[in-house]
């Protein structure tokens, strides 16, 4: 009989998904990066007119009942959703309105807005780094108050709103440790008990734009970033009377509670008022703080490096096909490649870790990964990027002469000094479909030049990473001076009429998608089966097991606890049946921390356990 062991496996199974993170599986984030960094992320099409745990839906002009936060990060578990329980006071969903796309428009005269619950990775904790960028149109009105978004209160808060035909961006920070007043010279530099920091500019009616809040405690004044920023369309804003100073460190961005809202003021904020001082005030103060226009995508992290606004600015002006200021406007408005744009940049001296750079964890959900080498990559300059944005292409096409992927690439490099170093693209294999290739021939994969669409690349081999699914390619950065189209090339390869006799390469041979001892034609179920898997998992007849299973007794199961229907129901720790390894052995992972139960037997390929 065979034998079969269970053991526990901790390590082993910890390093197969530390090989997953080396090339993510990650949720795709605006700019391809910000998993640990983004606080909050707003579409419109996300917007639901039921309450969970009913699954979301929204039509044209329907009420927003629920907002969902498509950002991981959350200090209440449960996303940093916005809602508005008040049939009155809902917005609206529609299908157009802010760069022709989707919108929430908000109507001041019914007094619309949403609510964010305090969150400690918003408001209820200090923070030295903030970045918030909203796409908006604003109405006919734009004289009135009105706040498109506001956190805190009297104390401590931020705010970007419009009044007298400008639009503001605000922060100020009077309580918690020391105030902002207080720090880089006091009174002599801000007016007497002015703590209060802002940015405007004038703006339009009936117009759509991009705003951007940064600010930024981490970085000194020294290496060229100011502390507190605000941003139109990628040009930066004014300063406003001379009550903030972008030159001045101003400390961190201390707790402030009172409430996060969109639309309006939640419970209160504070307003620049024309002169030094500044007033505290409520929902109905000035008329009303209601929003009369629409808002479109919203990002919010806890990080505000130069590079990350670049780079997510330029993701919206891609998606959204709108200029940027031509200082930054750095991709291409191109019809065709407008989904999922991601970026790598640099804008400081320092390292990866300490500087104002971003060079790896830069993924697309279109699967296409980017990043700068550790050694020999191409962020050598300040200015150096490179972005790329994919067109709406799936799966595979036949040209005749091999494979290749419809989903194809559009990669700008702008290269700011004389050597440029490598880049490293990786391709998700994931949907291409059976591919007739073996999966450790690493020589059957190529980058195709759209332009040239008879010439396969010689730009180095492929590496395909047998755990990730990804194909790797490590290449000179300066091929993609000026935009190049490219796409996943795959040799086409003949198949064989089966896998007879080819049961040990790692290979689907003959594009079935089983591979090796997996095949029918090698296993036990095959007329003469394979010596190398003669003793496989696969195609046994079961053993008879001389033990008797001994009589069960009547049990009278007692339920001890039900689920809850009316809460989401968490589903990520169950019980699934694979090859993690990757050995042609099945596993069984279970539990979320690390631990799994593996069952394995005599291995054909001999591997030690």
């Amino acid at each position: 009989m065979k034998k079969y062991i269970s053991t526990f496996s901790f390590l082993f199974f910890t390093s197969i998904f530390m090989g997953f993170n080396a090339v993510s599986y990650g949720q795709f984030y605006p700019g391809g990066f910000g998993g640990n960094e983004m606080v909050m992320w707003f579409q419109p099409d996300q917007a639901s007119s039921v309450a969970p745990p009913s699954a979301p839906t929204i039509s044209n002009g329907a009420n927003v009942v629920f907002w969902r936060d498509g950002a991981l990060l959350s200090g209440n578990g449960a996303g940093d959703n916005a809602t508005q329980t008040t049939v009155a006071d809902q917005p609206n969903y529609n299908t157009t309105g802010v760069y022709g796309t989707h919108s929430i428009f908000f109507d001041r005269t019914n007094t619309e807005w949403l609510a964010v619950a305090n969150d400690n990775t918003i408001n209820g904790a200090a923070h030295d780094e903030k970045m918030m960028t909203i796409a908006f149109r604003t109405s006919s009105i734009t004289h009135n108050a009105q706040y498109l978004y506001e956190e805190g209160g009297g104390t401590n808060g931020m705010a970007i709103y419009i009044l007298a035909d400008q639009l503001y961006v605000a922060i100020w920070n009077y309580g918690g440790g020391t105030a902002w007043g207080d720090v880089g010279g006091g009174s002599t530099l801000f007016p007497t008990g002015s703590r209060y920091r802002c940015f405007r500019t004038t703006i339009a009616p009936d117009t759509d734009y991009l705003v951007t809040l940064l600010f930024d405690n981490v970085y000194t004044v020294a290496a060229g970033r100011g502390t507190f920023r605000g941003f139109l369309n990628g040009t930066q804003m004014s300063i406003a009377d001379n009550i903030s100073r972008n030159s001045l460190p101003i400390a961190n961005f201390f707790a402030h509670g009172d409430a996060i809202g969109f639309g309006a003021v939640n419970s209160g904020t504070k307003v620049f008022d024309g002169t030094v001082n500044n007033n505290n005030i409520g929902p109905t103060d000035l008329g009303g703080t209601y929003f009369q226009g629409r808002l479109g995508e919203i990002t919010y992290y806890n990080s505000a490096k130069n590079t990350e606004r670049k780079i997510v600015e330029n993701y919206f002006s891609t998606k959204y096909q709108f200029a940027l200021d031509p200082l930054i406007d750095m991709y291409p408005q191109n019809p065709t490649y407008r989904f999922d744009m991601i970026g790598i940049g640099r804008e400081s001296a320092g390292a990866s870790l300490t500087g104002d750079r971003i060079d790896a964890n830069v993924q697309s959900s279109g699967g296409f990964f980017m990043e700068n080498p550790s050694t020999g990559g191409f962020l050598n300059t300040i200015g150096d990027y490179m972005f790329a944005a994919h067109n709406a292409g799936v799966g595979t096409s036949l040209d005749g002469t091999g494979n290749y992927s419809n989903r194809s690439w559009l990669v700008r490099f702008t290269n700011q000094g004389s050597d440029a170093g490598d880049i490293r693209l990786s391709f998700s294999a994931t949907g291409l479909g059976v591919l007739p290739v073996c999966a450790n021939n690493s020589a059957d994969y190529y980058i195709r030049d759209l332009s040239n669409p008879t010439a396969r690349l010689g730009l180095g081999t492929g590496v395909l990473d047998p755990i990730t699914g990804f194909i790797s390619f490590t290449i000179p950065a300066n091929f993609f001076t000026g935009d190049k189209e490219i796409t996943l090339g795959i040799n086409n390869i003949a198949l064989a009429a089966d896998e007879t006799g080819l049961c040990n390469n790692g290979c689907d041979d003959d594009g079935d998608g089983l591979v090796d001892c997996y095949d029918n034609d090698c296993n036990g179920n095959a007329p003469m089966p394979d010596p190398l898997c003669a003793d496989y998992f696969f195609g046994q007849v079961p053993p008879n097991c001389a033990i008797s299973q001994p009589p069960v007794p009547d049990v009278n199961p007692v339920p001890e606890f039900e689920t809850d229907l009316s809460f989401e129901v968490e589903q990520r720790g169950g019980v699934f049946v694979g090859d993690v390894v990757p050995d042609s052995w099945p596993n069984y992972p279970i539990g979320a921390d690390n631990v799994h139960i593996e069952i394995v037997s005599k291995n054909p390929y001999n591997t030690p356990y």
